[in-house]
Order: C-alpha cells, then sequence, then structure tokens
C-alpha cells in the first residue's frame, strides 16, 4: 500500500516537472520565433495547463488507453493554448517596451534579435508571411520536446523520486520507531503514584447529585 502511494505521488510530482520544463522550452521557443517574452501571468496559466494535461497523458499511457498518436494531438493542443496563453496574455505595450529595451541593449543585442528576420529576408520571403511559418515552427519543436518527455522522460523522473522517496522512508521509520519504544521516564527523585478512579457525590443531606467521576492519586 506504501509503495502504491509513493509511485503515485511520484507520477504526479513527475508530470508537475515535465510541465514545468515544457512551459519554459515553449516560453523560450515563442520569445525566439518573434513574440513578446511571456507575461508572468502567461507562464502560471500556460505552467497549469501543460501539469493537469501532463497528469491525463501519463495516466492515460500507464493504462494503456493513450497511443502515440493520441499522446502528439495532447502535446498539439497544450502548444496551442501555451501560444494562446503568451499572445493574448502579453504585457500592454509589448512591443514597445521590446523595441525600447532592443535600443538601450545596443547594436550587439539588436542584431542578435534581427538574425531569424535577416535569414528569413535572405530567402525573399516577406516577414508578415514567414512569421507565422517561424512561430509554428518553433512551437512544434516544443511540441517535440514535450512528447519525448511525456514518453518517456517523465517515467524517468516519477521512478527517481519514487526510489528517492522509499529510501527517506527506510532511514526515518528506524529512527521514529524507536522514539515511540522509549518510555518518558519520570525526573530523578520524583514518586510515581498510580491514578485511581475516585466517585465524588455531590451534594448534601437530603439533597443528592449526580455522580461526578474523578482522578485521584493513591499515595503509598
Amino acid at each position: 500500500m506504501h509503495a502504491d502511494l509513493a509511485a503515485r505521488r511520484s507520477r504526479v510530482a513527475a508530470a508537475w516537472i515535465v510541465a514545468l520544463i515544457v512551459t519554459v522550452v515553449a516560453a523560450s521557443a515563442h520569445t525566439l520565433a518573434g513574440g513578446a517574452p511571456p507575461h508572468l501571468t502567461a507562464l502560471v496559466v500556460a505552467g497549469l495547463v501543460s501539469g493537469f494535461l501532463g497528469m491525463a497523458a501519463l495516466s492515460a499511457l500507464r493504462s494503456g488507453a493513450l497511443s502515440r498518436l493520441g499522446l502528439a494531438g495532447l502535446v498539439a493542443l497544450d502548444q496551442l493554448v501555451q501560444h494562446a496563453a503568451f499572445t493574448l496574455l502579453a504585457p500592454a505595450g509589448g512591443g514597445a517596451a521590446a523595441a525600447s529595451a532592443d535600443a538601450v541593449a545596443g547594436h550587439a543585442g539588436h542584431a542578435a534579435h534581427a538574425a531569424p528576420s535577416a535569414a528569413i529576408a535572405a530567402t525573399g520571403i516577406p516577414l508578415d508571411a514567414a512569421a507565422p511559418a517561424l512561430m509554428g515552427a518553433h512551437h512544434a519543436l516544443a511540441a517535440i520536446v514535450s512528447f519525448m518527455l511525456l514518453r518517456r522522460g517523465a517515467a524517468a523522473i516519477a521512478a527517481a523520486l519514487e526510489a528517492l522517496e522509499l529510501a527517506l522512508t527506510r532511514l526515518v521509520e528506524p529512527v521514529a520507531a524507536t522514539a515511540l519504544r522509549s518510555p518518558a521516564r519520570a525526573p530523578l527523585g520524583a514518586v510515581e503514584h498510580p491514578l485511581a478512579l475516585v466517585v465524588v457525590v455531590l451534594g448534601g443531606s437530603g439533597r443528592r447529585g449526580p455522580p461526578v467521576l474523578g482522578l485521584a492519586r493513591v499515595a503509598r
């Protein structure tokens, strides 16, 4: 029973670790494709969506109810949600802020950000037409990373976490058992008196109240 609970907790933790990695990869891909750097709110929303989708995917994979094609569709859905979160929850004036940051950073930073655009311009394709394709390609790479993590990496992470938890449990259990078996001793010089059950009758002569149970020490 304990091993089953440990395995379940490890799978849940692995799903959220994978979700964190996938969110970071998707945010980096989105930014490298020319999008504005994601806001913290967008990162939290995207991470939560990835975490719940990851738990559902790992559960379905374990039961054999999810095929590779189904996993690919789930990963694609996750990337669509992440792109929507990064775009819709982008900070107001993100484009102006990015332009100002480029101006302050100098020519080197501007050249680094403009490198993808220069490569596209060299092919003769208009930038407006190539931007969606570039964004899609970057998110496709993030989807491949997500697929591989869910397919192979999550199981390895879960196994490592389960082994770590079991090892810590084996270390802690003997110490806890020893502490429970050792009774607390009275201080040196103190006299121990056993407790006896005493019935006290309330009320004086002519009136009698209900009996009350009390504890009293019996002197030796």
